[in-house]
């Protein structure tokens, strides 16, 4: 945003500002260097008393670049008054520099000196840090014990220590020599919380060259203390060089302030985490401490106790504990990332829809398991399920209820398979189950299982919705050895299914790549979607017209696919006369309403009407290039055996077998539908019937065949019902 960008004007006096600060210091090393800067005349405390005020002015100015952070603006605020009771306390000192005799101790300066400690501490409380999580907080007090530990072991060895053990004058100088080292440490345990907290990311030059100047200022006392106690202390000693070249880094962090803009608040400002360049802290108190034991050790000790033996132990019970929470966290992040790490690996294996495996998974499970029937000669069975209509009932009741829909088939899908059993979403409203162990019969059979749950199940997911879906089954060994032609099998089974009267099951020997539903036809295949387009259409003409042919052309599509392939059609012809199932009435189109309707028996007038039908749906079909091939059956499914039908009076091996085989299934699915004139007949009078007829008005040979097939199915219906 605009309001954030840097100003650069102020940037460039800022820069400037810190650049006159760091040639006055480099002025004064010279100075000092050549001794230029004569003992007790004051000359070095007027270096301090400059650098010191033109720090103060940087930090008042860095003051007026916050207005947006209360919290900075009031941190370089106080930074200032710090400098300036600084300068005031070096301005004092210089004056008792300046006039004869001893200077007194404590004096006012002492008392300027130590207002600036406060003023410090306050000033980093006002840093705008991140809030620290529970969890942490043991460990950024260990952080700060480590530096404190550290840092206080080297000010009670040179300073406080042998300041306490040098008690012998006025109470008000011991104190106030107490005092200076006892403000060092609170205001370095100070600057490691707030360093260690976490600052605002734009603030972190600024202040990590602020807690330089602190670190320099700190080692500054130190010097001044140890050589005071040893009376080597002269105002034209490396001690004040220290103190100019803290005084003056506070200033560059002051000019190395942006601005901040009002839009930006505390909050917004501190990222939650410490840079990098503060994570060692920590490390250096370690250090620190360490080395002055070694140090102590090599070295005539001001003390012959064990003070510094005490602290390196603590130091050590610091480092040990803070090393145990370290690796108590390392081991919750590696729990927690192993916990991500599988919930990404469910991910990907996983439908994040339904819950179930995924395309991915499921082409590994099919091919670990056709690993493991190929070792062991062990059967399994590959099972495609597709709901029917989904597109309608998404279009109709919306997705959200269409994806409700998809988690509650995959519920009732799973509750007809065994636990050993894998279903998997394989896309869209596609669904694969993995059947291990099981013949092709017993396959048929569960798949036959989970189409009648299905299709009896009330969805309360899409309430007043008739759900079912269509199956295909592929076997192995039986239909096929490689995994390939397996899954081709089972699409090409479950798209015939399908698309010949859906709510069925297919096996794979009904399908097969060269037929008009097979994958390698219809893998991109517009055309083939476009020919199943125009078989659905025709055939939901008639279903509109024809109030007693709704969905009774599907079943008999169904079922004169099942009696083909019994019968040892292959598969394309087996595909073809479904087609021509599905299609058979298509001519009724041409009947009118009166008569197609009628409640009644019909006229011998009216059944001539009617018996034009086969040739006008044969006329229909054929003017489809992709169905000229079907015309003959739809044309032939009302020929006799004994040659008395119609429309072309065809008998015997002259009637095209589609259209024996369609003449039987339709006869079959008429008798056992309900009519105004008449009750459905039962199963046992519609067979019955069947074979009365075989051999004048039937194939006898189809006929033997479907009451066989049809038994066999009864068969399998009970077992699984059962």
């Amino acid at each position: 945003m605009e309001g954030t960008r840097p100003n650069t004007p102020e940037l460039t006096r800022s820069a400037r500002g810190a650049a006159a600060l760091a040639f006055l210091v480099l002025v004064y090393l010279s100075a000092a260097a050549f001794g230029w800067l004569p003992g007790g005349r004051g000359t070095a405390f007027a270096f301090l008393v400059v650098i010191s005020a033109a720090t103060a002015y940087s930090a008042w100015r860095a003051s007026r670049r916050c207005e947006g952070s209360r919290g900075m603006r009031s941190f370089w605020m106080l930074l200032a008054l710090a400098q300036v009771m600084y300068s005031a306390g070096s301005l004092v000192y210089m004056v008792h520099d300046l006039v004869p005799g001893p200077r007194p101790y404590p004096s006012a300066a002492d008392a300027l000196y130590l207002g600036f400690y406060p003023l410090m501490v306050w000033a980093l409380v006002r840093v705008p840090t991140a809030r620290t999580a529970h969890g942490q907080l043991p460990r950024l007090l260990l952080d700060c014990a480590t530096i404190a530990i550290g840092g206080g072991a080297i000010i009670w060895y040179f300073v406080l220590g042998p300041t306490t053990q040098a008690v012998g004058g006025p109470l008000l100088a011991t104190v106030v020599s107490i005092t200076y080292p006892v403000a060092d440490l609170v205001l370095l345990a100070g600057l490691a919380l707030v360093l260690l907290r976490g600052v605002p990311t734009a603030e972190r030059g600024p202040l990590a060259v602020f807690g330089l100047g602190v670190a320099m200022f700190i080692a500054a006392d130190i010097l001044y203390s140890h050589a005071a106690l040893n009376g080597s202390f002269t105002t034209a000693s490396a001690v004040n060089i220290a103190y100019a070249l803290a005084c003056a880094v506070f200033g560059v962090a002051a000019g190395l302030q942006r601005p901040i803009a009002r839009d930006e608040s505390d909050s917004a400002l501190v990222d939650g985490s410490p840079g990098w360049s503060v994570s060692w802290l920590p490390y250096l108190g370690i250090a620190c401490g360490f080395a002055l034991l070694l140090y102590a050790e090599r070295s005539q000790p001001f003390f012959p106790d064990l003070s510094l033996v005490i602290s390196a132990i603590l130091l050590a019970a610091v480092v040990a504990t803070r090393q145990h929470l370290a690796q108590r966290s390392l081991v919750h992040v590696q729990r927690e990332l192993q916990g991500a790490n599988d919930q990404l690996a469910a991910l990907a294996t996983s439908d994040p829809l339904t819950g179930i495996p995924n395309h991915r998974a499921i082409n590994t499970y099919l091919e670990g398991e056709l690993e493991r029937a190929r070792r062991y000669s062990r059967p399994f069975a590959l099972v495609f399920m597709d709901i029917d209509h989904f597109k309608a009932l998404n279009d109709s009741f919306g997705h959200t209820t269409g994806d409700a829909a998809l988690k509650e088939f995959t519920f009732v899908v799973s509750g007809c398979l065994r636990s050993v059993d894998i279903v998997g979403r394989w896309g869209g409203e596609e669904f694969v189950a993995i059947v291990p162990e099981m013949s092709r019969s017993d396959a048929l059979e569960a798949a036959e299982r989970i189409r009648a749950t299905v299709a009896q199940h009330a969805f309360i997911s899409v309430p007043g919705a008739h759900i079912t879906c269509s199956i295909g089954v592929a076997h192995y060994p039986t239909d096929a050895t490689e995994l390939s032609p397996l899954l081709e099998l089972a699409d090409g089974a479950m798209y015939a299914a399908k698309h010949l009267g859906r709510n069925q099951v297919m096996a794979a020997s009904a399908e097969a790549a060269a037929s008009l539903g097979a994958p390698s036809e219809r893998g991109g295949a517009r055309g083939g979607d476009a020919l199943i387009g125009v078989v659905e259409a025709l055939a939901a003409l008639v279903d509109a017209r024809d109030q007693y042919a709704e969905t009774r052309s599907s079943n008999v599509a169904s079922t004169s696919v099942r009696l083909a392939t019994a019968l040892g059609c292959d598969p394309a012809e087996a595909h073809a006369i479904g087609l021509a199932a599905r299609l058979h009435d298509v001519g009724k189109v041409a009947i009118a309403d009166a008569i197609l309707n009628k409640p009644g028996r019909l006229t011998p007038d009216e059944w001539e009407l009617m018996r034009h039908h086969p040739g006008v749906g044969a006329d229909v079909i054929r003017r489809i290039p992709s169905l000229r091939g079907v015309a003959p059956i739809v044309e032939g499914h009302h020929e006799r055996w004994d040659g008395g039908g119609y429309p072309r009076n065809l008998a015997g091996e002259r009637i095209p077998i589609g259209a024996r085989i369609l003449a039987v299934a339709d006869a079959y699915s008429a008798m056992v539908s309900t009519r105004p004139y008449r009750e459905a007949l039962d199963h046992d009078s519609a067979m019955a019937e069947l074979r009365r007829c075989a051999g004048t008005q039937f194939d006898p040979e189809v006929v033997d065949a479907f009451e066989a097939l049809v038994e066999g199915e009864r068969a399998l219906s009970a077992r699984v019902s059962g």
